[in-house]
């Protein structure tokens, strides 16, 4: 049927604007219902009745135009109304069922869906979520305030948790789904993400021409490339090492925190644990690891701890022949790249019988794979297969020590109070320290740790710092003083004890360790009941605690 009139382009898009405008869906069915009628028509030719095909109406369209109905085809009154043929029969069809002839009132939305999850159960989830322990992050407290679950914890565990606790059910999509909207994550503050790689990935994204997109890829790669230039140089340094017994390499880095104690029941999820530290020696010459270990009690895990672990090594386990050290870590600022580190190795050069050089190394950020990273993935494999308890510290002590790595076991040191030594007053003018922290190199220019890549240390000289910002041997080393002005003593480079006593934790922590002492081993009861408490609270035991003497230092890293 060809349209008895044409509408003009304004006109249609008046009527369109019209219809559009009845919001309700009801006034929507009225209208297509209105201007839709139904007109008997007389066959013209015979058809067989059994082929159901016969018709006795034909449909009429009608629009509005100055207060007057304009005849159009179907085509353009479906185009006008923006409308589809499914939606014009069905107000047809509600028209016909009303007696009265007005179409009735759509019934649809008037009662609540059932698939839609109750108030009450979301209630219950949200109630669920709040039971779990949560940290905040040290590390970068200044940009966020999210918040961290248990880095042993992820969704379907909790979800079915959830479940065993008698919960009203619910599905995992809309458990997850409302996790979603708390922001709480697992996974702790990434403290040795590649922070160029990243920003120079999203810079290629929002790259809106080809040769900018090209300059920055190029940018992109000639840093990557920095990585394995840097694996190359440790790979170099371990083959000089295994043809001359009087060089040793060797690689450090700090596991991810364990928690104690580890227990098979579902409720160790709700409650605080107490944070166990594990720092992994690992000689490249001998392939042997040594772990140091200690709890929140006996230490913190700050500059101050880790350099005490390293030369706690360099005094047990490097002995003569070695006379060059070369040491890698990650570079991590809080722990390893600052002047307390600085400061520990200046001593332990110093004091050494047989050592004449330290080299301390970094490899480039984000790109820090070491053979501890095999050695944390081997405990925790056996840690999943395992099914003992682990009710105290030394029990972790023991576990590891069963750890098979290579041909042996792992070899374990426990870390006490009088092992941790207080390098920071080596460098504090206030107690008369012997070492000072010079903004500007004996060349006359800024000095800062963040661009550093190599530190050496010499014993013909223990108080000068030698440093490069490339692991290149044919870069010519720069300097730093470290020595205070006067003469150094005989025990001045000898630091004290860093504690005398055991540490507090947050009374909520031990309020939740104390509740599972019914699940815990009777023997260690008075030692979790000991525990000394203060009104500190819980921070992320993953991340950086807050140090004073490298904030600047982090915020560069950062930057860079």
């Amino acid at each position: 049927m060809k349209c008895a009139t044409k509408l003009n382009s304004e006109r249609r898009q008046d009527i369109f604007d019209e219809y559009w405008n009845l919001n309700d869906f009801d006034l929507r069915v009225t209208y297509i219902s209105n201007h839709v009628f139904e007109e008997a028509k007389k066959a013209n030719r015979k058809r067989d009745p059994s082929s159901g095909r016969n018709r006795t109406c034909t449909l009429r369209y009608e629009l509005e135009q100055n207060n007057s109905r304009i005849v159009v085809c179907k085509k353009c009154f479906l185009a006008t109304l923006d409308e589809n043929d499914g939606f014009v029969k069905r107000a047809l069809q509600n028209k016909k069922q009303s007696y009265s002839g007005v179409t009735r009132t759509d019934k649809r939305g008037r009662k609540p869906s059932s698939k839609k999850t109750p108030q009450s159960v979301l209630a219950k989830i949200h109630e669920h979520f709040e039971s779990f322990p949560k940290y905040v992050s040290h590390y970068a407290r200044s940009q966020t305030d999210k918040k961290y679950l248990g880095a042993d914890l992820n969704v379907s565990r909790m979800f079915k948790l959830y479940n065993e606790e008698g919960n009203p059910k619910t599905s995992l999509s809309v458990y997850f789904r409302e996790f979603q909207k708390t922001g709480l994550k697992f996974k702790p503050p990434a403290v040795d993400t590649c922070n160029k790689c990243d920003a120079l990935n999203q810079a290629i994204k929002q790259c809106k021409t080809a040769e900018e997109k090209a300059t920055i890829k190029a940018e992109l790669d000639a840093h990557q490339q920095k990585a394995p230039d840097a694996y190359n140089v440790k790979r170099a340094d371990k083959l000089l090492a295994q043809e001359d017994n009087t060089k040793q390499v060797v690689a450090f880095d700090l596991e991810q925190v364990l928690a104690c104690p580890q227990l098979s029941s579902g409720e160790t999820f709700y409650k605080r644990q107490l944070s166990v530290y594990n720092l992994i020696v690992y000689n490249c010459s001998t392939k042997s690891a040594v772990n140091y270990m200690w709890s929140e009690v006996e230490a913190g895990r700050g500059a101050n701890e880790i350099a005490s672990c390293v030369t706690r090594y360099i005094n047990e386990e490097v002995a003569e022949p070695v006379t060059h050290l070369t040491m890698f870590s990650d570079t991590c600022s809080g722990q390893n790249k600052n002047s307390h580190m600085c400061a520990s190795l200046v001593s332990a050069i110093n004091n050494h019988p047989s050592l004449e050089v330290i080299d301390h190394k970094f490899l480039l950020p984000g790109h820090t794979f070491m053979e501890c990273d095999q050695i944390h993935a081997q405990i925790e494999k056996k840690r999943r297969k395992a099914t003992i308890e682990l009710h105290h510290p030394r029990d972790w002590y023991n576990f590891i020590r069963s750890v098979p790595y290579k041909t042996s076991n792992l070899i374990v040191r426990e870390m006490r109070q009088e092992h941790f030594l207080d390098y920071a007053s080596l460098l504090q003018q206030k107690k008369d320290g012997p070492l000072v922290m010079r903004e500007k190199n004996c060349d006359g220019d800024h000095f800062l740790f963040a661009p550093v890549q190599w530190f050496q240390y010499r014993k013909e000289n223990p108080t000068t710092v030698y440093y490069k910002t490339e692991l290149s041997s044919e870069l010519a080393f720069l300097k730093m003083n470290f020595r205070r002005r006067g003469k150094l003593g005989s025990n001045s480079l000898r630091p004290k004890q860093c504690y005398h006593s055991p540490l507090p934790i947050s009374a909520a922590k031990k309020a939740d360790l104390l509740s599972l002492l019914p699940q815990v081993n009777p023997l260690y009861h008075k030692y979790y009941q000991d525990l000394p408490t203060d009104n500190s609270g819980d921070v992320d035991p993953d991340c950086l605690p807050k140090d004073t003497d490298v904030a600047e230092e982090l915020r560069i890293e950062l930057e860079l």
